[in-house]
């Protein structure tokens, strides 16, 4: 865990706008800390989980990260989280991500159905840190605007057409 949150903090770290402030060896159930940036006169907040999965020789094919459904509640409660998980390979470690604003929480919690855990797929961090730094904006802007209708229910495209029509 201590190697995946290095790995996570030291990343953050070396974007220009972003400043990550993760506890090493956090014992939180949610959440490890978070990653502020300054956007005006304010500072900007956005809540981060880290993981570290160790893989004997190789990345599994598949990159998801089992969560479960009452941690993805709390995200909920919290409005969003940046759930990162560092996979451990020998002398390499190889940081994904997954965004989980509220409406993305909302769908998997209602795919769930009666588990009590459900599969993240994950998405490699981008070499390029200013694309990461724009997305970690963007997700917060996103976050903040979905927390306002929170409690509406999801629908489907096929639901919004048969209810609005084209």
């Amino acid at each position: 865990e201590r190697r995946a949150t290095s790995k996570v903090t030291n990343l953050i770290a070396r974007c220009e706008h972003l400043t990550p402030h993760i506890a090493e060896g956090d014992k939180e159930p949610e959440w490890d800390g978070n990653i502020y940036f300054k956007a005006g006169d304010s500072f900007k907040r956005i809540p981060v989980q880290v993981k570290g999965k160790e893989c004997k020789k190789k990345l599994p094919n598949k990159k998801t990260y089992q969560v479960s459904v009452s941690s993805l509640k709390s995200y909920l409660h919290d409005g969003g989280i940046v759930y990162f998980v560092v996979y451990l390979l020998g002398d390499d470690d190889i940081p994904y991500y997954a965004t989980l604003a509220p409406v993305d929480l909302k769908r998997f919690i209602k795919q769930a159905t009666g588990q009590e855990s459900i599969d993240i797929p994950l998405h490699r961090l981008p070499d390029n840190l200013e694309e990461f730094e724009d997305g970690m904006k963007m997700f917060e802007l996103a976050c903040k605007m979905q927390v306002s209708f929170e409690d509406n229910p999801n629908i489907t495209l096929d639901e919004a057409i048969k209810r609005y029509g084209n």
